[in-house]
């Protein structure tokens, strides 16, 4: 993830601007409560005041609705941001001598589904209102500059989303892990983002989604609703410039040949 963003980073440079950033304190705040609880074994939890209080600051749905192109370099950085302190929960061990397993990550996200969801929900509907941002930014791009790096950066993003519904499939496939409400937010979500996710990601890219959201109906009928409502937008979807980006073949620069 932080190869992605620094990718995109160096795309938007042209718009970075010295802001100050709320999500640089509360990401202090957030490591300076782990200390307070450490001896406690544990993270910051939804069902206590101070844990309820910073996780509403990384999730507040203001963030979405503040986008600007001159702030697009700080606001990608905070699904950097939210990306590190999910997978801070899923490899969580009270015990830091012990080697983390397959089994540990699934418990992981029992324990801490509210905190671990919550995050991610944010994140999936944070990304695909980016997307649309950065898909901007692509189209109003001189031809000339629509190269190799731009390509590389593209399918970074498509990579990246692909990771939010495979991750989100899979942790519904889980047995006896997520709850019901759980499953319910984080496919409602994935639903919800579908539509702006499609007009990125490659043909190919929306059939392997396809394919995993038929086999997911066969194992959680319950959501057969949302799952089909992502199929169809997956189907219907057209390919948006972030998306033709990624499947033009770059021209490679003619080869100096050096004078012996």
């Amino acid at each position: 993830m932080k190869l992605m963003i620094s990718a995109i980073l160096i795309l938007i440079s042209c718009f970075a601007h010295a802001i100050d950033f709320n999500y640089h304190s509360d990401n202090t705040q957030f490591y300076l409560l782990i200390k307070q609880i450490e001896s406690q074994k544990t993270l910051p939890r939804l069902d206590t005041a101070k844990g309820k209080a910073i996780l509403s600051k990384f999730t507040d749905p203001k963030l979405i609705g503040n986008f600007s192109n001159d702030k697009l370099d700080e606001q990608l950085q905070i699904t950097n941001y939210i990306n590190y302190i999910v997978e801070m929960y899923l490899i969580f061990s009270p015990n830091k001598s012990n080697q983390l397993t397959s089994q540990d990550l699934t418990n992981n996200l029992k324990k801490f589904q509210a905190e671990i969801i919550l995050l991610s929900n944010f994140n999936i509907k944070y990304f695909a209102a980016i997307s649309q941002q950065v898909n901007q930014f692509y189209k109003e791009l001189p031809e000339a500059e629509k190269g190799g790096v731009i390509k590389y950066s593209t399918k970074m993003i498509q990579a990246e989303m692909l990771k939010y519904y495979y991750g989100g499939f899979k942790w519904m496939e889980l047995p006896d892990c997520l709850t019901e409400q759980s499953k319910l937010n984080i496919i409602t979500t994935l639903e919800q983002s579908a539509e702006n996710y499609a007009n990125v990601i490659t043909e190919q890219q929306k059939l392997q989604i396809i394919e995993k959201a038929e086999t997911l109906i066969t194992q959680q009928p319950a959501f057969e609703a949302q799952l089909s409502h992502i199929i169809e937008v997956m189907k219907k979807s057209k390919c948006e410039e972030l998306c033709q980006i990624a499947n033009k073949k770059i021209k490679q620069p003619e080869k100096i040949e050096e004078n012996n």
